[in-house]
C-alpha cells in the first residue's frame, strides 16, 4: 500500500472514530517518512484525543514546524500543550505546568479565561504576586469578573491579608450571587455574628434547582460549616447531607457525559 493510500485509510478510520486503528495507520506512514506533516498531525491528534498529551505534543509541534501556516496544526498543538500543562498540575509539578502553559499561550495567544487559568496555576505554585498580575491582565481582557475576584481573594489570603481577601470575595459574590466557591471562602473568613445571618442565605441559594449542581453542592457544604461554627449542629448535619447528595449527583452526571 502506498503512503497516500495508507494516509487515506488512516483518515477514514479517524473520521469513523476508530482511534486505535487510525493511530496504527498514521504511525506506519510516520515511521517511513517522519517529514510527512499530515502523518505527524494525524497521529498527534489521535494521541491527543486519547489524552496522551506528552506523546501528542512533540508530533504536533513537528507538524507545525513542517507546515507553519496551517491553522489546524497550530490549534491542535496548543490544545495538546494545555492538556499537558493540566497533567503536570495534577501531579503537582507546577514548574513544568507553568512552563507548558506559557508555551500554550504563546502558540494560541492567551485570552481572559486562559489568563485566569494561568493565575490559578501560579497561585497553586505559591506565586501570589505573579498570579495578581495575571488576574489584572485577565480583567483588562474582559474575563469573568467574579472568578477574577475569587483568585485575587486567594492571593490576598495566601499573603495573610484577610481583610483584602474578604473584600474581593464579597465582590465576587456581588457579581455572581450563587458562586459556590466564593461562598465557601467567605464563610471561612466572616466572623460568628455575620455567619448567623449569612448561613441561612447560603442554604437558601442551594435550594435553587436552576443552579449548577456543583454550585449547589458547594453552597450546601459551605452553609453546613457555617452552621457548625455557630453551633447549630442539627441544621449543619442536614446541609452536609444535602451537599453530599448533590455532589454525588454532579459526579454521576459528569461521568455519564
Amino acid at each position: 500500500m502506498s503512503a497516500t493510500d495508507e494516509l487515506n485509510l488512516a483518515l477514514d478510520l479517524h473520521r469513523a472514530g476508530r482511534l486505535v486503528e487510525a493511530a496504527a495507520a498514521y504511525r506506519r506512514v510516520y515511521e517511513n517518512d517522519q517529514g510527512n506533516a499530515d502523518a505527524c498531525y494525524g497521529l498527534g491528534t489521535v494521541l491527543m484525543q486519547q489524552k496522551q498529551y506528552a506523546a501528542a505534543a512533540p508530533l504536533l509541534d513537528r507538524a507545525l514546524s513542517l507546515e507553519p501556516d496551517v491553522p489546524e496544526f497550530r490549534h491542535n498543538y496548543a490544545l495538546a500543550l494545555r492538556g499537558l500543562a493540566r497533567e503536570h498540575g495534577e501531579r503537582r509539578d507546577y514548574g513544568a505546568a507553568i512552563e507548558t502553559f506559557e508555551a500554550y499561550m504563546r502558540i494560541k495567544g492567551g485570552d481572559g479565561s486562559d489568563l485566569l487559568a494561568y493565575a490559578d496555576l501560579l497561585l497553586l505554585a505559591r506565586k501570589p504576586e505573579e498570579a495578581r498580575k495575571a488576574v489584572e491582565e485577565a480583567m483588562q481582557a474582559g474575563s469573568d469578573v467574579s472568578a477574577a475576584h475569587l483568585i485575587a481573594a486567594r492571593c490576598a489570603r495566601l499573603e495573610g491579608n484577610e481583610d483584602e481577601a474578604l473584600d474581593h470575595v464579597r465582590t465576587a459574590i456581588d457579581k455572581r450571587p450563587a458562586f459556590g466557591d466564593a461562598w465557601q471562602m467567605r464563610l471561612e473568613i466572616e466572623g460568628k455574628e455575620e455567619l448567623a445571618e449569612l448561613a441561612p442565605v447560603c442554604a437558601k441559594l442551594a435550594d435553587d434547582d436552576s443552579l449548577k449542581l456543583r454550585d449547589r453542592s458547594l453552597l450546601s457544604m459551605a452553609a453546613g460549616r457555617a452552621f457548625e461554627k455557630i453551633e447549630d449542629y442539627a441544621t449543619a448535619f442536614l446541609q452536609f447531607e444535602k451537599g453530599n447528595v448533590l455532589q454525588r449527583e454532579d459526579q454521576l452526571n459528569r461521568n455519564v457525559s
